[in-house]
């Protein structure tokens, strides 16, 4: 497969937009959904001013749990979770649904729906994992134009 110089020894820098023209959030890409709900939760909650009750003792559980195992980490110790024998460190494989990985329509899709839709070389990327008969590109979504 013949790769452009240029995709080999070089990484673009780019920032996917967002917002559209008119100020409100894309939806039609994960990750710009992702941004607009993390955004418009706002400020982060200062913890420690809150009132827990008893409906919140899995959450005091899970914070207990996390400090105890940083403790460990800064005595030298494993936290939970580290197995480092090679024979017990196994994957464990799990069953998915038929038709739900998302990589299932192909290379070209799967940029499209991404960030990297606003890549400057998606085209590039695309036009050399389709020369020998890939996905056929759709057209390229470009950012919206700031007013």
């Amino acid at each position: 497969m013949e790769v452009p110089e240029h995709l080999l020894t070089r990484v673009p820098v780019y920032e996917p937009p967002v917002k559209d023209e008119n100020g409100e959030y894309l939806l039609d890409y994960i990750h710009a959904q992702d941004i607009m709900a993390w955004v418009t939760q706002g400020p982060i909650a200062d913890r420690t001013k809150e009132r827990l009750g008893a409906s919140d003792r899995g959450v005091v559980m899970y914070r207990n749990m996390l400090k105890r195992e940083l403790e460990k980490v800064e005595r030298g110790e494993d936290p939970i979770g580290i197995i480092r024998d090679p024979e017990r460190n196994t994957e464990i494989v799990l069953p998915r649904e038929k038709d739900k990985d998302m990589y299932t329509d192909g290379f070209v899709n799967h940029l499209r729906r991404q960030m990297s839709n606003f890549s400057p070389i998606v085209d590039d990327l695309i036009a050399v994992f389709t020369k020998n008969g890939g996905n056929k590109p759709k057209p390229r979504q470009t950012a919206p134009t700031a007013q």
